[in-house]
């Protein structure tokens, strides 16, 4: 039950995706796609090589996965007693890291992601548009650390 909650919630409370979701692994790519988000929050993978598996592994669905996250993000941050729509399963871990980034700037990265699918759907190279993801994913703490001093 916890993990068809967690797929529904995942495929915006449509059985059918959710069941696609559950059959073709999708949990797992979601995991994959939060490991690479971290490592590219403490600087343990670069972004070439997190750009180059996230095109392999579709860059419509993991930019949609991201924008889904962010979404989470901003959701955990605006009030830390919110549940998450996206990633139950990761709420904790959602909770404590939307603490930790500049509002503005997840704010700022949900809208690249809007663009980003917007680019995707052109002639645009997707590992072009996936690296210019991960850069802004790098800056998420980045921006964090450099507004605490200012009173945000």
């Amino acid at each position: 039950d916890h993990d068809a909650n967690a797929y529904l919630a995942m495929a915006d409370n449509r059985p059918i995706m959710a069941l696609a979701y559950l059959q073709h692994g999708h949990g797992e790519r979601v995991q994959h796609v939060l490991k690479h988000v971290n490592g590219l929050w403490n600087q343990s993978i670069s972004i070439a090589v997190v750009a180059k598996e996230w095109h392999a592994m579709g860059a419509e669905l993991v930019v949609d996965l991201l924008h889904r996250l962010c979404l989470d993000l901003m959701k955990c941050r605006l009030d830390a007693n919110e549940v998450a729509s996206f990633y139950p399963l990761q709420q904790s871990w959602l909770q404590k890291v939307a603490q930790q980034l500049d509002q503005t700037g997840v704010s700022n990265q949900i809208d690249d992601l809007i663009d980003a699918k917007k680019r995707l759907a052109t002639t645009v190279d997707p590992l072009l548009v996936l690296e210019s993801v991960c850069v802004g994913f790098t800056r998420l703490p980045a921006q964090y650390s450099t507004n605490v001093g200012r009173g945000q």
